[in-house]
């Protein structure tokens, strides 16, 4: 089945703008600029998220950031998924990885939550078979630092422009998987085992197609307030909806993470 809606996870608000745990929102939102680059988002509450409808080669495809919390995101991605008629093979999640050195991809296809709580929600509430597109903000500096704490961090200014740079290249990364499908997609994606500070991302960022931009559906919902996309390169939240959970961090307590690759 081919990918009908890519989610990126994170948390909402500004507290959490530019913290690792919400590279998801990130690069969904570099990719939507790429798809149009007047990508307005629409926050639909009755879904707990935000969504951008677009279409790719006259297929509809929805760009989703969940406005729940970490910890609850497949009750947002549930909603949409139902709405749409949609099943779990048909979407792919972006999301932090604690196994992969800063700003590593890595794709797989289904799998368990490794300790992630975002993905143990969404294997709870829409069931397993969704893609996983995995990019690493790397292990604890320090053993005794506490990984809610590290994850929630924001990037340091050197990290963040290693991720602003290698946005594009996760951008290219999506549009493949959506083109050629996962199959393909797997074997170019995980192929590669340097960073993207290291020359590769510069010369795939020379070999990348253009992106042809599409129409958007969506339009901001005024009843929300609406929101235009941040500028390009910046990693921002989407908008905090009127209700609150209490957990961000989207951590179970052991703290482990999926170490396979």
């Amino acid at each position: 089945m081919s990918i009908a809606v890519i989610a990126g996870l994170g948390n909402p608000g500004p507290k959490y703008r530019e913290t690792r745990h919400n590279i998801g929102f990130a690069v969904v939102e570099h990719f939507a600029r790429q798809l149009t680059p007047a990508a307005r988002w629409e926050t639909l509450t009755r879904f707990e998220a935000s969504v951008l409808r677009t279409q790719w080669a006259g297929r509809p495809l929805l760009l989703v950031k969940p406005l729940t919390f970490m910890n609850e995101s497949g009750r947002a991605l549930g909603h949409v998924l139902r709405a749409h008629g949609l099943e779990a093979s048909q979407c792919l999640v972006v999301y932090d990885d604690i196994t992969l050195e800063l700003g590593r991809p890595k794709l797989r296809i289904d799998g368990g939550a490794g300790g992630h709580n975002g993905i143990r929600d969404l294997l709870g509430r829409i069931g397993p078979g969704f893609a996983r597109y995995r990019i690493g903000i790397g292990a604890k500096p320090d053993k005794a630092m506490s990984l809610a704490d590290y994850v929630l961090q924001r990037f340091k200014p050197a990290e963040q422009e290693q991720i602003k740079a290698a946005l594009p290249l996760y951008a290219d990364h999506l549009r493949l998987i959506v083109d050629k499908g996962l199959e393909p997609a797997l074997n170019e994606i995980n192929r590669r085992k340097r960073g993207p500070d290291q020359s590769d991302v510069a010369d795939n960022a020379a070999q990348r197609s253009s992106i042809a931009p599409a129409d958007a559906e969506g339009q901001p919902n005024p009843a929300s307030g609406g929101r235009s996309e941040a500028p390009p390169g910046s990693i921002s939240t989407g908008h905090r909806p009127n209700h609150r959970h209490d957990d961000p961090k989207g951590l179970s307590n052991n703290h482990s993470h999926d170490a396979s690759e």
